[in-house]
């Protein structure tokens, strides 16, 4: 697979888009409209109003997947628009994403036992409740927190700690509900309604990893960055708002080889402690302790705890009952 390049603000708008066509959702929530001509993306930003240097940090992490943007070529206006991005989002999701997928798993569910279908329909319930639970918390406890620091104030009642603790993944549900429908659903119906609902899991599969991804790799070290005193400070010589993590070989980088850093914080995970006790432990940032563990999930493909815990016995990490 050839590796991405790195966008900057001097690149075309329009090479962007027809680079990656997940940047679309992107563009659409953050106000841009189509017709760029040869534009550079720093002239569409700037006729769009926002930030250039934060629009292709956006799109470097979504591109990427596994990036660390040089937060320091952002500032205290910036965190106003990714809450912004992060509410249209949700509002995608309560709008159009959910009720058209609940839709279609009543459909698919129509042909299965009255067993079957209790089964099937509450599972998706408790999904649908539980990111509608993390939605709420975002909306009111995180977004106002996140918009009393881009106007320069700081509650003492929390910080973006807090939220960076309690924070997971919450499309592992969503991971479980495919498998059920591939492996072990019957597909009984004649217009294979099934598919359909695989086709809308994948999708929104797709923009929920964008939304983890834009939190916990631009929201989480932005609003940390200002909370330490440091509002907006341009990086001499920065690559257009995307700086490289420098501090891992290239042997540790290979799929499946843990660094003896990754290597403490699963025997950390599987021992229960929260990103919070890693990071005091460790003496490092909530913020490392989040991207040591989304590199451990990159390189081992093993999301979960007890998955992690697993890991951790088969390869002698840790003693059962020692």
């Amino acid at each position: 697979m050839t590796a991405h390049k790195r966008y900057s603000t001097t690149q075309k708008m329009a090479d962007l888009l027809l680079d990656d066509s997940r940047l679309l959702t992107l563009f659409e929530r953050m106000g841009i409209r189509l017709g760029f001509g040869k534009r550079s993306v720093e002239e569409v930003c700037a006729e769009s109003g926002i930030s250039s240097h934060l629009l292709v940090a956006m799109c470097n992490i979504i591109a990427e997947r596994n990036t660390s943007p040089d937060i320091r070529s952002l500032g205290r206006e910036d965190l106003r628009a990714i809450v912004d991005y992060l509410r249209l989002s949700h509002t995608n999701y309560t709008d159009h994403y959910f009720p058209t997928l609940h839709n279609h798993i009543h459909i698919m569910a129509a042909g299965l036992s009255a067993k079957q279908q209790q089964t099937i329909n509450s599972f998706y319930d408790l999904y649908e409740a539980s990111v509608m639970n993390h939605f709420h918390h975002e909306e009111q406890v995180v977004f106002p927190y996140i918009n009393s620091l881009a106007e320069g104030k700081k509650p003492e009642n929390y910080s973006i700690s807090e939220f960076a603790k309690t924070h997971s993944d919450i499309d592992e549900n969503l991971a479980d509900l495919l498998n059920i429908i591939i492996k072990y659903l019957p597909d009984s119906d004649e217009d294979m309604a099934s598919h359909t609902v695989l086709r809308d899991i994948f999708h929104i599969e797709e923009e929920l990893d964008k939304h983890t991804l834009i939190e916990n790799c631009l929201l989480v070290p932005l609003a940390e960055h200002i909370e330490q005193g440091d509002f907006g400070i341009t990086a001499e010589g920065s690559d257009e708002g995307y700086s490289e993590d420098r501090s891992q070989t290239k042997d540790e980088e290979r799929v499946g080889e843990l660094s003896a850093r990754e290597k403490d914080i699963v025997i950390a995970v599987a021992g229960g402690a929260t990103n919070k006790e890693i990071a005091d432990k460790l003496n490092i940032s909530i913020h490392t302790v989040v991207t040591h563990r989304k590199n451990i999930t990159r390189k081992l493909g093993i999301r979960s705890i007890s998955g992690l815990t697993v890991y951790a016995i088969m390869n002698n990490l840790i003693e059962v009952g020692g």
